[in-house]
């Protein structure tokens, strides 16, 4: 069931058997943006902003109407092992393997777009800390760096050897220039912090990919 039609119905028929709700979102930011903290919104230009402001405006009405229990987590760029490399999202996988190819990758602007990247295994922790400790927050999960473009592309050149320069195309519209996600009020409430380093965790990725691709060129 989609989110207008979930939440559209139970004005009119509220189901008191739905006690708590999860629910990831992403964030970007604002054009400019920066270190986004807890109580910043999503507001925006972005197509995450028009997808996931209103589903955290509904969640509170119902919590104020109903009681219903929920707990939001606004995600960062997650990343690590299993991460699709076919997409349009997801800079990691999709360098891993064209670089393990020998294909050149292609950064949009002039590599200083910055981003915020925790590896899966960090989230995966999130979720389950949260899930018992969190109720009615909204959490930032995130590091709070900003890791530019070029530093991910460097990061996985190393970890798989490749030896070319990117090749540079322009921005794409739409893209914010800079987001990280201070994760103060996480660690205020349950204790969690990202712990898995980006170097770590881009090799780490990059071998599953590797061996990925070996298994698929043997089978």
């Amino acid at each position: 069931m989609g989110r207008r039609h979930f939440f559209c119905d139970r004005f009119s028929h509220p189901l008191p058997e739905i006690h708590d709700v999860i629910v990831a979102v992403g964030i970007r930011g604002g054009a400019s943006a920066g270190i986004a903290k807890d109580a910043d919104g999503l507001e925006g230009p972005g197509p995450v902003h028009i997808k996931d402001c209103p589903m955290e405006r509904y969640l509170f009405l119902y919590k104020h109407l109903y009681g219903l229990n929920y707990t939001v987590m606004r995600y960062p760029n997650v990343y690590g092992p299993r991460q699709n490399p076919y997409g349009e999202a997801g800079v990691v996988a999709i360098f891993a393997l064209q670089m393990l190819r020998g294909d050149r990758p292609t950064i949009y602007g002039d590599g200083s777009k910055t981003r915020d990247y925790v590896f899966i295994d960090d989230i995966v922790n999130a979720n389950l800390t949260l899930l018992e400790k969190a109720d009615g927050e909204t959490l930032n999960l995130g590091w709070g760096e900003p890791v530019s473009d070029f530093r991910i592309f460097e990061a996985v050149r190393k970890a798989t050897g490749y030896a070319e320069a990117p090749q540079y195309a322009p921005v794409r519209k739409g893209e914010v220039d800079h987001i990280a996600l201070h994760a103060g009020r996480a660690k205020a409430v349950t204790g969690w912090l990202p712990k898995v380093s980006l170097e770590e965790g881009i090799t780490r990725t990059v071998n599953f990919i590797r061996q990925s691709n070996a298994c698929a060129a043997n089978s």
